[in-house]
């Protein structure tokens, strides 16, 4: 009867260090899982960083040129309005004014430029 609890006790002590062993085993595979999806987790935060640098650069960009076309426009209705008035000038002095708006379309050519 001994002999027999001897080798059930060996049994289970067996069994025990087995059971030990797959649950370290799987602590170690659920560390390695944890790292792997932190550095997955890292990767991420970087990339939504600079998507949304990148966003922010965009946003700039678009009202800068937003601002630039305005800028434009408005420069184009001014040369306009001073061509318009020159020329209206010219209708009542025709002899001083033509050298004068020549002059002065030059300049404005050369400016837009």
């Amino acid at each position: 009867m001994r002999q027999s609890l001897e080798s059930r006790l060996a049994a289970a002590e067996m069994l025990r260090k087995a059971a030990e062993l797959e649950k370290l085993e799987k602590e170690e595979s659920a560390k390695l899982a944890l790292l792997e999806q932190e550095a997955m987790m890292e990767k991420v935060v970087q990339e939504s960083r600079r998507l949304q640098q990148e966003a922010e650069e965009n946003s700039k960009v678009a009202i800068s040129l937003y601002f630039c076309k305005y800028e434009r426009v408005f420069l184009m209705c001014k040369v306009s309005s001073y061509l318009s008035s020159n020329l209206l000038g010219l209708r009542s002095s025709p002899f001083d004014g033509h050298s004068l708006l020549e002059r002065d379309t030059m300049n404005i050519i050369i400016f837009l430029k």
